[in-house]
Order: structure tokens, then sequence, then C-alpha cells
């Protein structure tokens, strides 16, 4: 089931699925996420999967996978594959309900409805990658700038730097940082994850 929110096909991209899976069939479900990921890796712009399980104690079974693709116009091309039909075919078996939300940007910092609590990694980690992300950068856009010629006006100056900063880490630094940093990011406290 496809998101049919209008989404810019040149961003990076985000599909975020759940899927509530049935009593006693996790294994088979992990297997079968398994098998899949490894066709899914071979699919032009495919970026990388993260797994989040359900906790032990959780009475519904639901699973939360975090799939990242460089476009949209390589998300469909795979929605529309022969081998991704053929797997969503086999999880009919082991699967009770599904959802699809595809995100893009910085929508995935903000809170939003359609994406699940679970699926978002808590605050402090996300304050800490920013962090990690926005402070080298802040210091070499403002040594690049002090060699040209900017406006000497300080709140012009400071509003070059942020459009700079806010396009930077938007479309090329956040991508790649919560890539490297995904197994941490989106690994629940006490729960053991299955992040690719």
């Amino acid at each position: 089931m496809a998101d049919s929110k209008k989404v810019d096909t040149k961003k990076p991209i985000t599909t975020i699925v759940r899927r509530t899976v049935k009593p006693g069939r996790e294994a088979e479900y992990e297997q079968w996420v398994s098998d899949t990921t490894e066709d899914l890796k071979k699919a032009p712009g495919y970026m990388d999967i993260t797994m989040i399980k359900p906790g032990a104690t959780a009475k519904l079974k639901e699973y939360v996978l975090i799939i990242r693709f460089d476009n949209f116009e390589n998300v469909d091309k795979w929605e529309k594959s022969e081998a991704r039909n053929k797997w969503m075919e086999k999880a009919k078996d082991l699967t009770e309900q599904v959802s699809n939300t595809k995100v893009t940007g910085l929508e995935y910092w903000f809170p939003l409805p359609e994406i699940p609590k679970s699926a978002v990694p808590p605050r402090y980690k996300m304050a800490m990658v920013t962090a990690l992300a926005i402070y080298p950068l802040s210091l070499i856009i403002n040594n690049i700038y002090g060699f040209l010629s900017l406006p000497t006006n300080p709140y012009l100056r400071g509003l070059i730097i942020t459009i700079t900063l806010v396009c930077l880490m938007t479309y090329f630094v956040m991508p790649k940082m919560t890539s490297i940093f995904r197994s941490w990011l989106f690994k629940p406290s006490g729960e053991n994850t299955g992040g690719k």
C-alpha cells in the first residue's frame, strides 16, 4: 500500500513499513526480511535498511522497516519490480497488517502523525548526531565564507550561512550521518535490533 502524498522525486526518500506479524511466525518473518534484503540491495538507488523489532513484552508483534533510497523514482521502480512482488506474496502468509509511509528531507526530524513513534530515534540521539554534523560543517563554512567577499552586514551574512547549512544538512550531511549512525540511532534502549 503506497502513500499518496506528493514527494519531491529528486530527494533521498525514506520508506517506513510497519507490519504486524502473526503470533509464532516472528523467526520466519525475520528470515523473510533477511532474504528480501538480498534482492533489495541489487535495486538501483538502494541506500540501506534498518529493522526495529518489537519489545519482548509487546502484545502485538509489530516490526518497523526503515528503507532508504536515493530518490523517489528508484523507490517506485523497486515497488513495481517482479522481485519485490514475489517477496510481498510470501509476506502475506506471515503478517496480519501492513502500512507504508514515505518521508523526505527534514520531515524525518519532526514528529509527524504518519511516522510511527517507534520509527523515530530518541531526541537525545538525534541532537547528538545533528551537533556532530553541524559543528565541523559550520566551522568549514565560516572559513570558506571568510575568504569570500560576503556582505559585512551580520544579519545578511548570518542568513546566507544559515541557508547554506540547512541545505547541506538536509540533502547531503544528515542522510549520510543517519546511514553511518543508524544502528545506534534506531536501537531501542535495552533491546536487540536487527539493523542492516
